[in-house]
């Protein structure tokens, strides 16, 4: 594997720094992390679900207004309308939330990948008989070839934030052209490897960009 191939990688390790804070992060410390993150997913589920259940009751009680009259409907009204307000915008905002919150789990995740990717790597260069013979190490990342692939989550992280959405897909693609290399060279194919290497190039430069960046919407940009 030619040394561009190798700075190739390097050049990607950098951007994921640049990217997601867990990438220097110890084990134990992304294992925490992730966890808590998975706690925050759950308090938000919860929460949505209790607002998309009182959203449905005052749904209920606006149907049942047609059969009220005068002083007392139009109060009913009122509060019915305040309530239903209320639950829309604190659904919309809890969704939102919740795509940030699947969004940095999928990062987080994915870097965690990429250390097995540059263990993988340093342990390779300059002895590159180590990937016919420990092909299987880099196993995780053969998911990442197929095109029905796709994060947990991706449509409502793509809803609220495209960009955060388009990220992802440019690790998957860096990923699975990765493991494509690895698995070409194994089998000898070279000119198919180099090939393949090339576009590792393009799609490791697209992704240098900042977390912060990612999860502006519409509104901030």
């Amino acid at each position: 594997l030619s040394e561009t191939f190798h700075k190739t990688l390097n050049a990607f390790y950098k951007s994921m720094k640049k990217t997601s804070p867990l990438e220097e992060a110890s084990e134990e410390d992304s294992e925490e992390l992730l966890s808590t993150i998975k706690l925050l997913v759950d308090q938000l589920d919860q929460y949505k679900n209790t607002l998309q259940n009182n959203k449905n009751e005052f749904q209920k009680l606006q149907e049942q207004q047609k059969f009220m009259f005068g002083d007392k409907k139009q109060f009913s009204n009122e509060v019915t309308k305040l309530q239903l307000d209320y639950s829309t915008h604190g659904l919309e905002s809890t969704e939102k939330g919740l795509a940030m919150m699947h969004f940095t789990y999928n990062l987080f995740t994915a870097a965690q990948e990429g250390k097995i990717l540059q263990e993988f790597q340093a342990n390779a260069q300059g002895n590159e008989s180590y990937i016919s013979d420990n092909f299987s190490e880099i196993a995780v990342f053969k998911k990442y070839t197929k095109e029905e692939y796709t994060f947990p989550h991706n449509d409502e992280i793509k809803k609220y934030y495209p960009d955060a959405y388009a990220h992802l897909e440019k690790i998957k693609a860096f990923y699975g052209i990765f493991y494509e290399v690895m698995e070409d060279h194994v089998r000898g194919d070279e000119e198919s490897a180099a090939y393949k290497a090339t576009k590792l190039q393009e799609n490791a430069l697209a992704l240098n960009t900042d977390y912060k960046d990612l999860l502006k919407d519409d509104v901030e940009k």
